[in-house]
């Protein structure tokens, strides 16, 4: 017997309400992986690991695979997290600083996957599309870099000096655990919820079975930020990675289950219900001191070249 989308829905709409006190599941313990990657453009190539020199530009991207054991998996659901670049430069001003390369906004703020894809310079950066919900300064959820130590206010940021990119209101460095109930405050998650997200409506509307044109299928390398860095003349290493505890939390305001989690769509009519813990995967930069080479001279880690007096720490 064929059943509607609509029966579907209401079926799946039953089968939440009563699972509501235990919707607060991990289907996997592991079950995805984000990685950092930077741009060689000596190579052409996204990696893991680039050596650059001071005043250069540095294109960088996160893309997430799905790594668990459900065939069923189809399709991103969602995930929150915030990027950072330890060991930034926070100490000066202009030049003299590591500067994030300017977010999208207006009435089209987010990427096309061809802009997530392509190495070379964009004139702004941001989420990468996966459905099409906007990241507004009126949810407080506009891409903004925040800098912690280094000369800047660390607000509660690890040891260190960063840079830091998540929603608008999100001037404080997420906790990185809330083990207990206590602290699970609606601030502390607040933390957590307004980073960058990334999500996705169902492939299929499920009342009416209309294919959702923004839908965008697939569970490896797919790309969800793009940004870029336009480095001091400060040499040293950089990494990036996310902040710790930015991943989604299970419990709610109260509740003590700090597991942290991204999701999976399993089906045409599912929005990301497959919950999984993830890994993840760091890029670092090492930055010597000299002139910008030209994208045609390979850059070659450990090159022979002297350092400026001042180093990143």
């Amino acid at each position: 017997m064929r059943v509607s989308p609509l029966a579907v829905y209401l079926i799946a709409a039953s089968t939440c309400s009563l699972a509501s006190t235990a919707f607060a599941q991990l289907n996997e313990a592991v079950g995805a992986q984000l990685t950092a990657q930077v741009f060689n453009p000596a190579t052409g190539t996204w990696g893991s690991s680039l050596s650059t020199f001071t005043g250069s530009r540095v294109e960088y991207r996160y893309v997430v695979s799905y790594t668990g054991t459900n065939t069923s998996v189809l399709a991103l659901g969602g995930i929150t997290y915030q990027p950072t670049m330890s060991n930034a430069d926070n100490s000066g001003t202009g030049t003299a600083i590591d500067q994030m390369q300017p977010w999208r906004t207006g009435s089209t703020p987010i990427l096309t996957r061809a802009e997530g894809a392509n190495g070379g310079a964009l004139s702004s950066y941001g989420r990468v599309q996966y459905g099409a919900t906007a990241m507004t300064a009126a949810l407080g959820n506009a891409l903004t870099t925040f800098r912690h130590g280094g000369g800047a206010p660390v607000n509660g940021a690890p040891t260190g000096s960063w840079l830091r990119v998540s929603g608008s209101s999100v001037t404080t460095w997420p906790a990185a655990t809330l083990p207990t109930g206590a602290s699970a405050t609606a601030a502390a998650l607040n933390s957590i919820n307004r980073g960058v997200i990334s999500n996705q409506l169902s492939s299929r509307n499920p009342i009416t079975g209309a294919f959702n044109t923004h839908w965008m299928g697939g569970v490896t390398n797919l790309v969800v930020f793009r940004g870029a860095v336009q480095l001091s003349d400060l040499p040293g290493s950089v990494s990036f990675s996310i902040a710790d505890g930015s991943l989604m939390r299970l419990g709610g305001a109260g509740s003590a289950d700090d597991r942290r989690y991204m999701s999976w769509q399993i089906g045409i009519y599912d929005n990301g219900s497959w919950r999984v813990g993830v890994t993840v995967a760091p890029a670092t930069v090492t930055i010597v001191g000299g002139l910008v080479p030209s994208p045609s001279v390979p850059i070659i880690a450990g090159m022979a070249l002297a350092y400026a007096a001042r180093r990143r720490r």
